[in-house]
């Protein structure tokens, strides 16, 4: 396991730029591996911030105001996570839930944007692997991490939680933050 420090935070970008400012900041985008790690921490937690479950101290998902919004653009309906508002219809300024700080005192882990990681995207089912191998048309994909401000099921929170998102989206609920391996003088 390398050892890596999560320094910056950024959404509505795509993966091509995320790499872009990470590397213009002597930095990289985290392993899918680094990222879940610094949000599950060493302790095997459930969430990044412990086991209790999602609610609206430690993480900005879908509340009340998320299905309020989504009433009154007429989208589809959805459940909220919690039945409180947790202030942010969409995200929320970088640590306005401090209840949900990950072991190492990094925030929004869970909930807020997801976020980018480096690692390219192949299914854990091996007949979709193969078959995903095959499709000489299908894009290329990363995994993002983390839950996004509209998430509305307890499992968006959880660290291992994976999907792919194709390498030019750049929608408002994905994000990044930037790692880099530690310098170690002898």
């Amino acid at each position: 396991q390398r050892q890596m420090c999560i320094r910056d935070r950024v959404n509505c970008v795509s993966w091509h730029q995320a790499t872009a400012f990470c590397e213009s900041r002597g930095a990289r985008l985290p392993s899918e591996a680094e990222w879940e790690f610094a949000a599950r921490g060493s302790d095997g937690r459930v969430y990044s911030w412990g086991d209790a479950a999602p609610d609206s101290e430690r993480m900005n998902g879908c509340g009340k105001e998320c299905v309020a919004w989504r009433d009154a653009t007429e989208l589809s309906a959805t459940p909220s996570l919690y039945d409180v508002e947790d202030g942010y219809v969409g995200t929320a300024p970088v640590g306005s839930f401090p209840a949900g700080l990950a072991q190492a005192g990094l925030s929004d882990m869970a909930g807020n944007v997801f976020e980018w990681t480096a690692t390219k995207f192949e299914s854990y089912d091996e007949v979709q692997r193969l078959a995903d191998a095959k499709d000489e048309d299908r894009p290329l994909k990363r995994v993002i991490r983390g839950g996004a401000f509209n998430s509305f099921m307890p499992a968006f929170a959880d660290p291992a939680l994976r999907f792919g998102q194709v390498e030019d989206a750049h929608p408002h609920a994905i994000g990044f933050r930037c790692a880099a391996t530690p310098n170690h003088a002898n």
